[in-house]
């Protein structure tokens, strides 16, 4: 008698199966090399024409920095090059990845030349800006007036985005745009607060107590009634994920899946060993427990350093 896999056709039926399963598996991995190629493409053309608009600017170059600035900012640029070659290290060895691509900080002299780049109206305002390869800073002479070049070169150390957008540059050339914006901002807080201290919080409602669902937490840090709060939860989603995987490789692990091109939901499941929901489900306990050293963390300060 026949055994049930020996029936022509389960033994059929489990042929086309496992065909399937194979031909699925090379084409989502051509389908990933082509988007992550498609996607390198485009931030190349957009670096080539940042580079086009900073031709003639002042360049200064560190080990693994170039600076451009405008003439008479020389000081500037030197202070910028000196804290961006300290902390660069820092960030990449926490993400695992060290792109092959230099960065390029270009410093801009007031926000009116800096909303230019990107179109914004009166009001849009940031202290840096990551895109396309290109890291733009307001420079701190406009946001930190009146001191002197030790007094300005602390604060910007302790306050500057330039550890926020360099992370935003490391894990983009890490996983080739494959990531979660929550995830970027979150990661992006998180090195920042680690490497310098700052820890941007807004008065209101705390969002611990009345987070977003993580499907909607994306759409919410563009709108400016509810921007503090879906940064926050980023940064406590984040760090919630580091403490998850601490013994399967920590956030380098998961950015490692995302360089591979894995979704991140997967990416998230395979490190964590849970299923999406149930983190999600685990994080608002977390993040509720009064016992948890994040939750109500008091702010160093509100600068606003993104759109």
């Amino acid at each position: 008698m026949l055994t049930l896999l020996q029936r022509p056709q389960i033994k059929t039926t489990l042929a086309v199966v496992f065909l399937l399963l194979f031909c699925w598996q090379h084409l989502w991995h051509a389908a990933n090399l082509s988007r992550s190629y498609l996607y390198a493409g485009l931030r190349h053309y957009g670096w080539l024409m940042a580079r086009r608009e900073l031709l003639g600017w002042e360049a200064l170059s560190g080990s693994n920095v170039d600076v451009r600035y405008r003439p008479g900012d020389y000081d500037l640029a030197l202070m910028v090059l000196r804290t961006a070659e300290e902390l660069y290290p820092q960030v990449w060895e926490e993400t695992g990845h060290l792109p092959r691509e230099r960065a390029i900080i270009a410093i801009y002299p007031d926000r009116a030349s800096l909303r230019a780049q990107f179109g914004w109206q009166q009001g849009e305002d940031a202290l840096g800006v990551y895109m396309a390869g290109i890291i733009r800073l307001l420079s701190p002479r406009a946001w930190i007036p009146g001191s002197s070049l030790q007094e300005m070169e602390q604060r910007f150390r302790s306050q500057g985005p330039l550890a926020h957008e360099l992370s935003h540059f490391v894990l983009d050339y890490a996983t080739a745009g494959n990531y979660p914006r929550w995830f970027s901002e979150g990661l992006a807080q998180l090195q920042e607060y680690r490497l310098t201290g700052y820890l941007w919080l807004e008065p209101g409602p705390p969002v611990e107590d009345n987070p977003y669902s993580f499907a909607t937490v994306n759409k919410h840090l563009d709108r400016p009634n509810h921007q503090a709060r879906a940064y926050r939860q980023s940064l406590l989603m984040v760090a919630h994920l580091e403490e998850l995987t601490e013994s399967t490789g920590g956030l380098a692990g998961i950015i490692a899946e995302l360089a591979r091109g894995m979704p991140a939901r997967l990416a998230i499941e395979r490190t964590t060993g849970m299923r999406f929901g149930q983190w999600e489900l685990a994080w608002y306990a977390w993040v509720q427990d009064p016992g948890n050293p994040w939750r109500l963390m008091p702010a160093t300060n509100s600068i606003l350093q993104e759109r």
